[in-house]
């Protein structure tokens, strides 16, 4: 694909990055570098056990 005049290169790595984060969210249940967290979350620690 060619390049899209205006674009900044760190833009073309985004489609590339977001499929490997999604994926390894689902694979280790944990991306600490995902964008945006959902509200059960937590890039550290494992959400709780449900007692």
């Amino acid at each position: 694909p060619s390049a899209i005049p205006g674009r900044a290169p760190e833009e073309l790595f985004v489609p590339a990055i977001i499929p490997i984060s999604v994926r390894e969210l689902l694979e280790l249940g944990r991306a600490p570098f995902f964008p945006f967290p959902s509200p059960t979350f937590n890039p550290i620690h494992p959400p709780p056990p449900d007692i």
